[in-house]
């Protein structure tokens, strides 16, 4: 299988089965990235750290690719959270553990 490389890693929380969400696959799935300050989801593809499946209410460390990399320059920092969706609802929280491309790299702010 094709690896894309990484431009972050993360650590995700899937959310408890009680909210009718599905294992996640780690061999490489498309998924929806949202984050606070972006007006829309953007795709990006995860990999996860062995080859298997997340179930609901694990959490698990991996990578992801980012679809439109561009569009992202200087947007992400380390400790950022996010949520993964598919389709509207949102499946997972997860949080940046690490910015690989620098041209990806913001400031962390203060608050």
């Amino acid at each position: 299988m094709y690896r894309y490389t990484p431009h972050m890693i993360v650590m995700i929380a899937l959310y408890p089965s009680g909210l009718s969400v599905h294992p996640l696959s780690f061999q490489g799935i498309d998924i929806q990235f949202r984050y606070q300050h972006s007006p829309h989801d953007w795709f990006c593809r995860f990999f996860g750290e062995y080859d298997g499946m997340v179930l609901p209410g694990e959490a698990a460390i991996g990578e992801l690719c980012m679809f439109s990399s561009d569009s992202h320059s200087g947007q992400f920092w380390v400790g950022m959270p996010f949520q993964l969706a598919l389709g509207q609802p949102a499946v997972a929280d997860g949080i940046i553990l690490d910015v690989v491309e620098p041209s990806m790299l913001a400031p962390t702010p203060f608050y």
